[in-house]
């Protein structure tokens, strides 16, 4: 399998846009006064990303949680990533009572939803998951 700058890149973004709402700098940080919660992987729908040298894959995903239990976000996740994907911003369907939006990138050529969060309003509460690569 290649690993070639263009897949890390891939990666990375997909990364960095779940980071960006919920992954912890430096050990834990929090949301609106919510901890952050590093909640492990969890095995989901096999995913493939395009590169320019081929493709890297794999099944595994990060969960993360602010405000909501481990255990739920680590139940919902496979069946989150079972989805078909809209692009970027578009909406899943998630637990009762969640807003879920897929953070899949069109041009990966993956159809399925390998990255996203769930939001459970005022916002203060909420999971997301990424692609596990190595």
């Amino acid at each position: 399998m290649n690993h070639d700058l263009s897949s890390t890149l891939l990666v990375a973004t997909t990364a960095i846009l779940v980071a960006a709402v919920l992954a912890p700098i430096g050990g834990s940080t929090s949301v609106r006064g919510t901890a952050v919660v590093q909640c492990g992987s969890v095995n989901g729908a096999s995913w493939k990303i395009k590169s320019v040298g081929g493709h890297i894959s794999g099944s595994r995903y990060t969960v993360t949680a602010s405000g909501v239990s481990c255990s739920l976000a680590r139940r919902s996740v496979p069946g989150l990533t079972r989805q078909s994907s809209h692009g970027t911003g578009t909406a899943v369907r998630g637990p009762m009572g969640f807003t879920c939006k897929s953070w899949s990138v069109a041009a990966s050529e993956d159809k399925l939803v390998y990255a996203g969060v769930c939001s459970r309003p005022p916002g203060a509460t909420s999971f997301a998951w990424a692609v596990k690569y190595k």
